[in-house]
């Protein structure tokens, strides 16, 4: 019998009578996040499909604060800082032929024809999530400051200020167009079933979101600033070491978040799996091409 395991061991397979650990959300989403911090862009060595044509280009410029949520920028002659402001510039392509509608739509939010209208230049990344099907995580985008979906005579408006707009889904014809597969990182993606401006980005390739995403876009340029936003810490519901058992932690949280909804107190709704432990916002948008 021990010589049965000592083959399979230097076969490098696993015991087969031993029990896999415990997986938990937290080591679910690192899993699905590690793969993309650490290998490159696919490489047409790959086999991977070519993307469509860009038919715009587009930017929006993203800061990260410090630790403790400043953005202040010491000056050039003092010492250097330990934690500086991060910095860059997320170059986006749309694919305004396969999905005209979200291409549509997210231009209108990146350059919008009115000041007083919402838009990209002032809205925030707020979390790194797993995604439905569990394969991947999504980096969150495209949470403009003020606009929420609101009720209005039995159907939805987007609300901005005392402005109502309309709360169109961002849906494609797909008879003329089928849609384009999460076969890889740094897809844009917007979810079928939701009126906001939010997007996602894709961290690597996941079959479990067709059909309640569409593909609008790719990253062309800004790794950096995607790499970083993946290294920011992030909430978790989950007990930490020493905390006890996380199923009892996941069920003190769950009452204390539904008591605290229950008076009333809204700021339970503003911390959730997955949020970004510092600012992540965008401080200007623009058409490039």
């Amino acid at each position: 019998m021990h010589l049965w395991l000592f083959l399979l061991a230097l076969a490098g397979l696993s015991n087969p009578l031993s029990h896999p650990p415990p997986t938990t959300r937290r080591a679910a989403l690192t899993a699905a996040t590690l793969p993309f911090l650490l290998r490159p862009l696919p490489s047409p060595a790959e086999a991977l499909p070519p993307l469509p044509k860009v038919s715009s280009k587009l930017y929006l410029d993203v800061r990260i604060a410090r630790s403790d949520g400043t953005f202040f920028t010491k000056p050039a002659a003092s010492a250097p800082d330990p934690d500086p402001v991060f910095t860059g510039r997320l170059v986006l392509g749309v694919f305004g032929d396969v999905s005209p509608v979200c291409a549509a739509k997210f231009a209108s939010f990146v350059a919008p024809p009115s000041s007083d209208l919402p838009s990209y230049a002032s809205s925030t990344f707020p979390a790194v999530t797993l995604s439905p099907s569990g394969q991947s995580s999504l980096i969150s985008a495209g949470a403009v400051n003020g606009l929420s979906l609101t009720s209005v005579l039995g159907g939805s408006a987007l609300s901005f200020g005392e402005t109502l707009l309309p709360a169109n889904l961002w849906l494609e014809d797909r008879a003329a167009s089928p849609p384009l597969p999460v076969d890889r990182p740094g897809l844009l993606l917007h979810r079928n079933l939701d009126a906001l401006p939010a997007f996602q980005i894709s961290t690597g390739a996941d079959g479990g979101l067709a059909g309640g995403y569409t593909v609008f876009g790719t990253v062309l340029e800004g790794r950096d600033v995607l790499d970083r936003i993946l290294e920011v810490g992030r909430y978790s519901t989950e007990a930490g070491p020493g905390v006890g058992g996380s199923e009892m932690f996941r069920e003190q949280n769950q009452f204390f978040k539904g008591v605290a909804k229950s008076i009333g107190d809204s700021r339970v709704d503003k911390v959730f799996d997955g949020k970004l432990l510092r600012k992540v916002e965008v401080v200007r948008a623009g058409t490039l091409s």
